[in-house]
């Protein structure tokens, strides 16, 4: 990337829910275990762990290294996505050129 971050709109609710406009890391805490959802746009990574697990350890120091080696997948993910937008723009230019010169035969009488 170059220097720019990927942001996806807030979803709606957030808001209203009083979580302002991004979430970054949400925990759940649960009798058996602990989840634990990271928004790395444009992936969502969820760390299943046990109820004592240390939740501020995960957060400080798990967390930052998974963002840095899933770097390169994020990397991919995003350069797919705009490799698939070129095409598909492309393509609609294409069919837009296609059908306008085929409408441009529809005059002439071929028999």
């Amino acid at each position: 990337e170059g220097g720019g971050q990927h942001r996806q709109p807030p979803h709606p609710l957030l808001r209203h829910l009083g979580m302002g406009d991004e979430v970054r890391v949400a925990t759940a805490f649960y009798d058996h275990c602990t989840l634990i959802h990271v928004h790395m746009a444009p992936l969502v990574v969820t760390i299943l762990t046990s109820p004592n697990a240390n939740i501020g350890s995960i957060r400080s120091i798990a967390i930052p290294l998974l963002t840095t080696l899933l770097q390169p997948v994020k990397s991919s993910i995003n350069t797919s996505r705009r490799a698939a937008a070129v095409a598909n723009a492309n393509m609609a230019n294409g069919m837009h050129l296609h059908h306008g010169h085929h409408s441009g035969m529809a005059g002439y009488y071929h028999g």
